[in-house]
């Protein structure tokens, strides 16, 4: 997968998965086309963290598209502190390097066909190189991620809905 290739070293992560009756192609389109104005539960959470939902193309707004290959997968980052109240996003600029408290995320999506379904699969990474923002990082993560978690769910049961 080439989330591997963004960021082969984290110090968290959350997959998801979910084996659906539609093919790679069907699901990656899905992924694409996704509005999350379609879930209640997605627009709630979005708006308490201050996004608009929207759909998923949307997300460049925030993340940068670091990588797309039909129907294989899909993979966006962000460079940001999403423990400070603005977020401190970064965006277009993907070097951790140049502030090692900054977070660096990944979100990948990955298609794989099993017989006439598809494993869609959505990781999330994140990589803090500086131990005390490392801490900072952990403590909004105990928060928040049940609630990321909640959304990826949500997006991966709603890709069978036509």
């Amino acid at each position: 997968m080439q989330i591997d290739n963004f960021l082969p070293q984290y110090d968290f992560n959350e997959v998801h998965s979910r084996l659906v009756d539609i093919s790679p192609e069907e699901a990656f389109r899905r992924v694409e086309a996704f509005d999350f104005r379609d879930s209640l539960l997605i627009r709630l959470l979005f708006n308490l963290r201050g996004m608009r939902a929207g759909k998923f193309k949307d997300l460049t707004q925030y993340f940068t598209l670091l990588y797309r290959k039909e129907p294989e997968e899909i993979v966006l980052g962000i460079i940001a502190r999403p423990w400070e109240l603005r977020g401190g996003v970064k965006k277009g600029d993907f070097n951790l390097d140049r502030d090692p408290c900054n977070a660096k995320m990944v979100w990948n999506f990955s298609f794989e066909r099993r017989g006439e379904k598809t494993l869609v699969t959505t990781e999330t990474r994140i990589q803090v190189k500086d131990e005390n923002c490392r801490k900072k990082f952990k403590r909004y993560w105990t928060i928040v991620r049940p609630f990321s978690g909640l959304v990826r769910k949500e997006i991966l049961r709603l890709l069978e809905k036509p």
